[in-house]
């Protein structure tokens, strides 16, 4: 479930935010997203027309719910008309048919969309989309990013042209995808894509976990200075943050990069809000006197997660 509320939390905060919702509703049972529509009217306006597929989830399922999302639907409908842009059945298209549709000049926006989804559903890399990316980079086409996540590290060389170039559309992604691929070269592009986070709560998380993942693989005397920095931004992050949903990511990070002093304030997060901080917190909080009492509460709690009693159960055995 942590990937289910992540994506929730970047509906509710994020910039790419109907690339993800259309991603969650693609993908999930609706009951994990169908409360999202009072974010979505919250959220939308009127230039998103161009990122919504009507006939799409979840827009079909939401139209007459609220009128700031019927207004959006309804001028995407009329940009729509184009037959070109009908909803088709791409389950059996091959990979280079997908490609293929995506590189045709009279392919409609929707079914380039319907193209990428594929991909992602495929789950398998296609590196013959980076043939087409600075099309659909230039068109802003919807469900790109998500689907570059799928190529794994065959994305890299790209990934790092685009990390160069500010102008380029993929400039803020690459960063993302050279934080979930990359490797000790890219540590000041990841690095540098944190600082610009300054004025921002979204995409720490997956930049912090790219960047802890490749310090963690280098000695620890190298790189001391980003590691320093780093520590900080974690600690820093794990209290600030609005986003609650993410500590855990933070603090898992903060078990590689410094376990000692992270796992002396593992205690006080067994009373966290987030259940797999809980978790965490259960699998590795010193087992203090204090400690071993807030497991058996943990353990003993009929509306905890399973996971969590599971792990406060384990714990006390192990003493």
């Amino acid at each position: 479930m942590q990937a289910t509320e992540t994506l929730r939390g970047y509906v509710r905060d994020g910039i790419r935010w109907i690339d993800a919702l259309s991603t969650l509703a693609g993908s999930w049972p609706a009951q994990w997203w169908d409360d999202l529509w009072e974010t979505a009217a919250r959220r939308i306006r009127c230039e998103d027309a161009a990122e919504v597929l009507p006939a799409s989830a979840p827009w079909r399922r939401w139209r007459g719910r609220d009128p700031r999302i019927d207004t959006v639907l309804n001028t995407a409908q009329r940009s729509r008309q184009d037959p070109r842009d009908r909803p088709v059945d791409l389950s059996a298209t091959s990979d280079a048919e997908l490609v293929a549709l995506l590189q045709a000049p009279d392919t409609g926006r929707a079914v380039k969309a319907f193209a990428l989804r594929q991909i992602r559903r495929n789950a398998r890399p296609v590196p013959e989309l980076l043939d087409a990316v600075e099309q659909l980079a230039t068109e802003r086409q919807a469900g790109l990013f998500g689907t570059l996540r799928v190529l794994g590290p065959q994305v890299l060389p790209a990934a790092r042209g685009w990390a160069i170039d500010t102008e380029h559309p993929l400039f803020d992604a690459a960063a993302h995808l050279l934080g979930e691929h990359g490797e000790e070269q890219d540590i000041p592009v990841i690095r540098a894509a944190l600082d610009r986070l300054t004025d921002e709560w979204c995409g720490h998380d997956r930049l912090t976990e790219g960047l802890t993942r490749i310090l963690a693989s280098t000695p620890c005397a190298s790189h001391t200075d980003v590691r320093a920095y780093l520590i900080r931004r974690l600690r820093w992050l794990t209290r600030a943050s609005p986003h609650s949903y993410e500590r855990g990511s933070y603090l898992r990070s903060l078990l590689l990069l410094d376990p000692d002093k992270t796992t002396g304030v593992l205690p006080s997060h067994l009373l966290d809000c987030e259940p797999d901080v809980r978790l965490l917190a259960a699998q590795h909080a010193p087992l203090t006197d204090q400690t071993r009492r807030w497991l058996l509460t943990l353990r003993d709690n009929p509306i905890e997660e399973a996971s969590v009693r599971r792990a406060a159960h384990a714990r006390l055995n192990s003493s």
